[in-house]
């Protein structure tokens, strides 16, 4: 069977090692999607809040955390956009009586969305590196 990408693993590069490597390394790179902040603090608040994370929880735990203020519907759309990239794996819990008999909706991070949220972070480290200094106050 032929490769069909430029780099393909198990088989030797024309160009050597290092430059196969380098060309991986970019090609990972440059699929990996990045989120947006609301989406990266969104995606870490489930972290954080693991098999619990459901509307709600996630709401209260950026507002209590993040100091960020974030509309129900504002959420669910970013939620909803997150579970068609196949970011998030929803879930259905049990029908509660609290609940009017409605099931709350639970979010988990699936494979993809750990990458996306590990690419997201190195990037935003990268970036503030070397700055904090820069904007302390007074400077």
């Amino acid at each position: 069977m032929a490769c069909q990408q430029e780099i393909c693993v198990g088989h030797p590069s024309p160009r050597g090692d290092i430059a196969a490597a380098r060309g991986l390394v970019y090609n990972v790179l440059m699929t990996a999607k990045h989120v947006g902040e609301l989406e990266h603090m969104i995606l870490l608040s489930i972290v954080r809040l693991g098999r619990d994370a459901y509307g709600m929880s996630i709401l209260r735990e950026l507002d209590e955390r993040a100091d960020r203020k974030v509309s129900r519907g504002a959420l669910y759309l970013v939620l909803e956009r997150m579970v068609q990239k196949g970011y998030l794996h929803p879930r259905m819990g049990e029908p509660t009586s609290e609940r009017g008999g409605r099931a709350k909706r639970y979010f988990e991070l699936t494979d993809a969305g750990k990458e996306a949220l590990r690419v997201s972070g190195r990037s935003l480290l990268a970036l503030w590196d070397g700055l904090e200094s820069l904007l302390e106050e007074g400077r």
